[in-house]
């Protein structure tokens, strides 16, 4: 295997683990409780956000599955932008 190769193979790797772990806290309902939470409050976020560079990468990868939205909510939607 070459250096190309390897390093290739470590980077397709760390990604998948990447994308896997960011989909089980976007799953996670501690996490879309919290985006509940603030939008109660009326604390809406409308800072940067990864989703298309998340987006690019699963589908790099080959997961072109369901994507985590931007903030879900209580009906797991994304919150409206102000």
């Amino acid at each position: 295997m070459t250096k190309f190769q390897l390093k290739y193979q470590k980077l397709e790797k760390a990604s998948s683990e990447l994308v896997v772990k960011l989909k089980a806290i976007h799953a996670h309902p501690d996490y879309k409780a919290m985006w509940s939470l603030a939008q109660a409050h009326g604390m809406d976020y409308e800072g940067p956000n990864y989703q298309a560079e998340f987006e690019t990468l699963n589908n790099l990868l080959g997961n072109n599955e369901q994507k985590p939205s931007q903030k879900p909510t209580a009906a797991g939607k994304p919150a409206r932008r102000r």
